[in-house]
């Protein structure tokens, strides 16, 4: 009766479409490992040393310790090469490249590389010229000036701007007060004399306002006093370069420098934008929004940052 019932059941099995469908998909999927395990593409395990290998191992070595490799060293390069090539491959088949940050930025960076790379980096003359005069004002020369200060500390003296205008007062009394005056007033932790600064170089050492104040000064007299992050001095300008707009010849491998700059950027932002049309960026109302192709974030009260 038992056996009976064993035949009746698997005739039943053969006879069941369903059967039939799950025990077919199942050969199909081992089929299908075997086949992609016994087929994949030789190239995948197949690493070229060629020639040109060698003369780029040897030419790196060469520009980073300024001399050839020896045998031995050159078999190590090989060496380490392959190492890496097969530590790459492997570790592309086991998926470590993916929710990698650093390695996402990398090749983010050498994407835009590749593209600020296609930029022709041979401006014509006329491309040049027309650059430089629509951006004339960043070779502008800056204004100079050449002085020399007395120094009046706030900390030591009860009234040091009183005793700044007392000198001062002295100097104008005197037929030819003197170029410079170093042994009056405090000591200075900086220089007393200045030469051919410009306004930037004159802020970095006493602050904006005096900056402001001493390019203002007309040379040859003694003048003040002036307020800096210091004290009070007395000052004397001895010359002053107005600024000027320097010409293309002087200026011309910076506006070359520039123009390929300015060209390269722009590459990588119009290939930008045009990838940026082949996807669809979804983005959730309270997180932000899309403003003339560009995602702009929202802060926690819906107000743009």
């Amino acid at each position: 009766m038992l056996k009976k019932t064993v035949i009746s059941y698997i005739s039943w099995l053969f006879r069941e479409p369903l059967i039939h469908f799950l025990l077919l998909g199942t050969a199909l999927f081992i089929l299908q490992g075997w086949v992609s395990q016994e087929e994949e593409p030789d190239s995948s395990r197949r690493i070229d040393i060629s020639a040109g290998l060698i003369e780029r191992l040897q030419e790196t070595w060469t520009k980073q310790r300024k001399r050839t490799p020896t045998a031995k060293e050159l078999q190590g390069l090989v060496d380490g090469h392959l190492k890496e090539e097969i530590f790459y491959r492997e570790a592309l088949r086991m998926g470590l490249d993916q929710n990698d940050t650093i390695i996402r930025r990398r090749l983010a960076q050498k994407m835009g590389f590749l593209i600020e790379d296609l930029v022709p980096n041979n401006p014509s003359a006329e491309s040049l010229k027309t650059f430089f005069v629509e951006n004339a004002e960043r070779y502008r020369e800056p204004a100079r000036i050449t002085f020399t200060h007395i120094y009046f500390s706030k900390d030591y003296r009860d009234n040091a701007e009183a005793d700044a205008v007392a000198l001062l007062e002295e100097f104008k009394a005197q037929a030819k007060p003197p170029l410079r005056a170093s042994k009056h007033g405090d000591a200075f932790m900086l220089n007393y004399d200045y030469a051919d600064q410009s306004w930037q170089k004159v802020a970095q050492s006493f602050g904006r306002d005096f900056a402001d104040a001493v390019f203002k000064l007309e040379p040859d007299n003694w003048q003040g006093p002036l307020i800096s992050a210091y004290g009070f001095h007395l000052v004397r300008v001895s010359q002053r370069t107005e600024s000027r707009l320097k010409t293309l010849d002087e200026v011309q491998d910076k506006v070359y420098r520039d123009w390929r700059y300015t060209r390269r950027k722009q590459a990588n932002q119009n290939a930008y934008a045009k990838l940026w049309e082949r996807y669809e960026v979804v983005v959730e109302e309270s997180v932000g929004t899309l403003v003339d192709g560009k995602l702009v974030l929202l802060n926690k009260k819906g107000a743009e940052k």
